[in-house]
């Protein structure tokens, strides 16, 4: 069993660690890009993924990765898909960091998409690494992305959920960590 403690969190796209529950982490959407700590599994959701998979991180830990973004798709296809998450899904503005650091993390987010996630995914032991998909992302990580993980043998767990974290995905997260 891994306490929440052992678990390190990246956050989603704007988004505070503290929305996530009791984890602890890295808030880089507000400039936080401290260098991982020792941890026995990594947390990422959606760009969070990108963040963890682009630092240093001992490949032998395990890592919960959540609705990460798989393809490679151009801006402005991302910039439409941004746009329909927000019309249809949403986000609550509370979840949101201020104002004042979208700019920075619009670079920070065109860095993180120029990696190439399933050659970072094939550097981890494949026994080491879970993909929690929102059932509902018709966004970011949908079908598609989901069928090239599947093609490749990754563990894939699907929940009821869209692109964003909700109690469905905590749930998910807490069982694989008491099962860990």
């Amino acid at each position: 069993m891994v306490k929440d403690e052992e678990a390190f969190l990246v956050p989603g796209t704007g988004q505070y660690v503290k929305n996530y529950g009791t984890y602890r982490g890295a808030d880089i959407w507000c400039g936080q890009r401290e260098v991982f700590p020792t941890a026995r599994v990594f947390i990422g959701h959606s760009l969070g993924v990108h963040f963890i998979l682009s630092g240093t991180v001992d490949p032998s830990c395990r890592f919960i990765l959540i609705n990460p973004l798989i393809k490679k798709r151009k801006i402005v296809s991302l910039f439409f898909r941004w746009i329909r998450f927000l019309i249809f899904e949403g986000i609550s503005k509370k979840k949101l960091v201020p104002s004042t650091f979208w700019f920075g993390n619009m670079r920070t987010a065109l860095q993180l998409l120029k990696l190439d996630i399933l050659k970072e995914f094939q550097k981890i032991p494949k026994e080491n690494l879970i993909i929690i998909r929102g059932d509902h992302d018709a966004y970011f990580c949908t079908e598609e992305d989901i069928s090239i993980l599947r093609e490749q043998n990754y563990d894939v767990r699907e929940v009821a959920a869209g692109h964003d974290w909700n109690e469905n995905i905590k749930n998910a997260v807490t069982d694989i960590l008491r099962k860990m």
